[in-house]
C-alpha cells in the first residue's frame, strides 16, 4: 500500500509541476517593452529572447547599444538587468560589461550568443 501511495504522490507532483510550467507561458511572459526591428546592415540590432527554466531573458539592441531584461515567474514582471554598448574586440565583439557577443545566421534564423547563452529573434 505504501508503494501505491508513493506512486500517486509522484504522479500528482508531476501534474502540478507540469501545469505550473504551462501556466508561465501565458501572455504575461511575452516581452512588454519596446521592440526593435532588425536592420540588414547591423546583425546585432533587434529584439532577442530565450527561456531558462521558468525565467525569460530578452536583449533589446538598437544600433550598437543594448539592454537586457528578465522575466521572473515569482513576481510576473520584467526587470531591466543591464545596459551595454557593443564594441569591436580582436576578431569579434564584446559588450562594455565584458560579455562576448556574436550573431550567427542559421536556416532557422539568426542566433545571438551572449556569453554562451543563445537567443532567437523575437517575433
Amino acid at each position: 500500500m505504501k508503494k501505491k501511495n508513493l506512486v500517486i504522490l509522484i504522479l500528482l507532483l508531476g501534474i502540478v509541476l507540469l501545469s505550473n510550467g504551462c501556466a508561465t507561458t501565458n501572455n504575461q511572459r511575452y516581452f512588454s517593452g519596446e521592440l526593435i526591428a532588425p536592420d540588414p546592415s547591423n546583425p546585432f540590432q533587434g529584439t532577442w529572447t530565450t527561456n531558462i527554466l521558468t525565467n525569460s531573458f530578452v536583449h533589446v539592441i538598437n544600433g550598437m547599444k543594448g539592454e537586457m531584461y528578465w522575466y521572473t515567474s515569482t513576481d510576473h514582471n520584467w526587470h531591466k538587468r543591464d545596459s551595454y554598448t557593443i564594441i569591436p574586440n580582436n576578431d569579434g565583439f564584446i559588450t562594455s560589461n565584458n560579455w562576448q557577443i556574436s550573431v550567427t545566421k542559421t536556416n532557422d534564423g539568426d542566433i545571438l550568443t551572449v556569453d554562451k547563452i543563445q537567443y532567437k529573434r523575437y517575433k
